[in-house]
C-alpha cells in the first residue's frame, strides 16, 4: 500500500519504464535497433520522471545509468552500420 499519491505515481511511471526497458532489449535482440533505441530513450524519459518523485533517488539514478550505457552501445553500433554502408 502506498501512503501517498506522489509513491503510488512513481511506482507506476517506473513500471512504465522498466517495460520500455524490457521491451528494448528484446527489439535490440531481434536487431530492430532503431526502435530498440527508441524504447530505451523511452524508458530513460520514465525513469527521470520518476525520479522526480520518488523517495528512492539512489535506485533511480542506476537505472538512469544503465539504460544511458544501453543508449550509448546502440547508438555506437548504429554508427558503425552508418559508416559501413
Amino acid at each position: 500500500m502506498y501512503d501517498h499519491e506522489d509513491e503510488l505515481l512513481a511506482r507506476v511511471v517506473l513500471d512504465i519504464g522498466e517495460t520500455f526497458f524490457a521491451e528494448g532489449e528484446k527489439l535490440d535482440i531481434e536487431g530492430q535497433l532503431n526502435d530498440a533505441l527508441q524504447h530505451f530513450n523511452w524508458s530513460r524519459l520514465m525513469f527521470e520522471r520518476s525520479e522526480k518523485t520518488s523517495n528512492r533517488r539512489d535506485v533511480m539514478k542506476n537505472e538512469i545509468e544503465k539504460t544511458n550505457k544501453r543508449i550509448n552501445d546502440l547508438e555506437k553500433r548504429l554508427q558503425s552500420m552508418d559508416d559501413t554502408t
